[in-house]
């Protein structure tokens, strides 16, 4: 966990290092020598921004009815 947490902190440190043309330049340079990686990187992340959003987002449903819910989710 201490290696992952590392490199991490590296990566970090390499994108506060550059700007914005040199990320994009690197990104292009990344996406045309591993189209695969990029797209299977770029598919998982929209797929867990999704989850994220959706999880994050209050139930709509019971707000539409004028209900409210308690903490386990029970309308009241």
């Amino acid at each position: 966990m201490g290696q992952v947490a590392g490199t991490l902190a590296d990566i970090s440190d390499t994108i506060r290092d550059k700007d914005l043309s040199e990320m994009v330049t690197a990104t292009t340079t990344f996406a045309r020598q591993n189209p695969a990686i990029f797209l299977g990187s770029a598919a998982f992340l929209g797929f867990a921004a999704a989850r994220f959003a959706k999880s994050s987002a209050p139930d709509v449903r019971i707000a539409a009815q004028g209900g409210r819910t308690d903490l386990k989710g029970e309308q009241s």
